[in-house]
Parts: structure tokens; C-alpha cells; sequence
């Protein structure tokens, strides 16, 4: 039995793309740790460390499919429980793999101590070279770090026929904030040349900060990973903030830029190749640069997408 290990459950279509994106490609038996009340046999609920505990002693592998989760600037303890999920696990004599991670931000000093636990995994499997370089400078064992890129990208989606639509995942950060009143500008400006204005939410806070802003949308669409992914797929154009929305962009071919609220948003950017379209707050000038390139940037995603595809089949080859 593999024990799955993430942020799954709590309606966060990214997380919930990554563990689908698991679940297709690996057909062992799980239990996947839930952060809400449980809603499966298979789920273990967060909350119940004694469950927590005798699911690690039950597990054959503990697995950790994906995402941001070893970072500190969200929550020093949610850092904590999950090196100490891996600590506990190693003690136990579990095999332990990271897959299709990111890793930091690592900014208080004695979060670089819990740290040192992953030094106790198989397999360290990075999706972007800024995780990596930070493994490196946190002096990881070099043998466990392996480079991907992000799990999702080996989900088979349908891709639905692009439309007239220029679309905006933001979510309520300091980076996001900054970028509104340009935002609104240029969507003014696109909708008198007849393009549909679309919100798109990744979990519940995303569809509440969009529904607040003076961006005049025409829609704002919040729903499960694969209708996410169509409602991405089908834009002309778009402004992703959370990871997953860059990766739907990339997956769909979508040209997009992103607002860089966190390093593994522009770790992915220049994975792509496209760091250049990675602002910390886009100026109504850069966004309309992005107008002006958008067929270029569809020709850079074109470019990488085969090879961004192989890192992420990757991962599953290190289990």
C-alpha cells in the first residue's frame, strides 16, 4: 500500500490535478491523506494524527506525489508536519519519494534544520531549476536530486477549440494586488475589440478576491481540475498567478504570461523558457507587449512542450 502525502482535499484544483495525474498512471493500492473530514475508505484526515501514524507503519511507500508543500512562508509548521511525516517514515524503514516537487521558500533558519530530513528520501524529484539550485545550497544529497518537470503535464486532456477570450487566474497576494488596475485597463481595452473577460478560479479564496475586483469580467468560472483545464484551454490569452495555471497554459498551448508571486512560478517560466513574460507586477506596457507576441510565445510553448512532457513522465520512472 502507498501512503500518499500532499494538500490534497481541500479544493485547490492544482492538488487535486496532481493526485489524479498519480492515480492514472499508478494502480497500487492508496490511502491519500485528506485535508477536510474524510470523504473515502482511502482517505486519512489530516487532523487524526493517530491515523496519520498508523497509516505510515501500514504503508509500503510513502509517496509524495507533488507540489509547494516544503516551503515556510505560507506556515513554519506546515513545513514541520510533513518533514516529520518523512523523519517518522525513515525511522519506520519506509521507502520515501518526492515526486514532482517544488522546494522553498526556505526563509527562517530553523526550518533549513528540519530540512536536512529529506536527506532521508529516495528520491528528491525537483520541477524547476530554482528548486534544484536551492536543494543544492541546502546541501541535499546530490544522489536523491532529480530534475522533472510538474506531474500534471502527463494528464491527457481533451483540448476544447480556442475561442475570443482573454482569461485571468489571480489570487489575493501582494503581487496579484499590484497588477489590478493594469489589469483592468488592458481588459477594457480588449473587450472593445471583442474579447469575452473570464476569472479563473483555483480554490475558493481565488473566486472570492476575483469577485471583488473592479475587473469588469464577463464570468468567473471555479469548478473540478479537468473543467479548470478546458476553461484555460480555451482562452486566446492569459494571466496565470498560480502555478497550475501557468502549467494548464502550457499543456493547452495557450500564450500567457505570469505574475511572479512565488519562486516556483518563475522556476517553471524559465523551465519554459519564457522568464522574460514573468512579472512581479505587469505594467499596461508589458501586457501589451504580450498582445503584440502572443504568437511567439505560442511558438516557445510549442517548442518545449515534448520535452516538459518527458521530465514529467520521469517521475514516475523513479518508483
Amino acid at each position: 500500500m502507498d501512503f500518499l502525502i500532499g494538500y490534497f482535499g481541500a479544493g485547490n484544483v492544482g492538488d487535486d490535478a496532481i493526485l489524479q495525474a498519480y492515480l492514472l498512471k499508478n494502480k497500487n493500492a492508496v490511502k491519500i491523506l485528506w485535508n477536510s473530514k474524510k470523504s473515502a475508505l482511502n482517505h486519512v484526515e489530516k487532523e487524526s494524527l493517530f491515523d496519520v501514524l498508523k497509516n505510515i507503519f501500514l504503508a509500503d511507500r510513502i509517496i509524495f506525489p507533488g507540489g509547494g508543500i516544503i516551503q515556510d512562508r505560507t506556515s513554519f509548521f506546515s513545513l514541520l508536519f510533513y518533514t516529520g511525516i518523512v523523519f517518522i517514515a525513515s525511522l519506520l524503514k519506509k521507502r520515501i519519494y518526492m515526486l514532482s516537487q517544488s522546494l522553498g521558500p526556505i526563509e527562517r533558519s530553523r526550518s533549513k534544520f528540519f530540512v536536512k530530513a529529506l536527506n532521508n528520501v529516495e528520491v528528491l524529484a525537483l520541477r524547476d531549476p530554482i528548486s534544484i539550485s536551492l536543494a543544492k545550497r541546502l546541501r541535499l544529497r546530490s544522489d536523491i536530486i532529480k530534475e522533472v518537470s510538474d506531474i500534471t503535464l502527463t494528464i491527457d486532456f481533451v483540448l476544447p477549440k480556442k475561442e475570443k477570450i482573454f482569461g485571468i487566474n489571480l489570487r489575493n497576494c501582494e503581487e496579484s494586488s499590484r497588477a489590478v488596475q493594469e489589469l483592468v485597463i488592458f481588459s477594457e481595452r480588449l473587450k472593445s475589440e471583442g474579447f469575452l473577460i473570464r476569472g479563473v478560479a483555483f480554490d475558493k479564496e481565488d473566486e472570492r478576491f476575483l469577485k471583488s475586483l473592479p475587473i469588469k469580467f464577463d464570468e468567473i468560472f471555479y469548478g473540478n481540475f479537468i473543467n479548470s483545464f478546458r476553461s484555460v484551454a480555451q482562452c486566446e490569452m492569459f494571466v496565470a498567478t498560480r502555478f497550475h495555471s501557468a502549467a494548464f497554459c502550457v499543456k493547452s498551448l495557450t500564450p500567457f504570461v505570469a505574475i511572479d508571486y512565488d519562486p516556483k512560478v518563475r522556476g517553471f517560466m524559465r523551465q519554459v523558457g519564457l522568464e522574460k513574460y514573468c512579472y512581479k507586477s505587469p505594467s499596461f506596457e508589458e501586457l501589451l507587449e504580450f498582445y503584440n507576441n502572443k504568437k511567439f510565445i505560442e511558438k516557445q510553448i510549442s517548442m518545449r512542450i515534448g520535452e516538459l512532457e518527458k521530465l514529467a513522465y520521469k517521475n514516475f520512472e523513479f518508483i
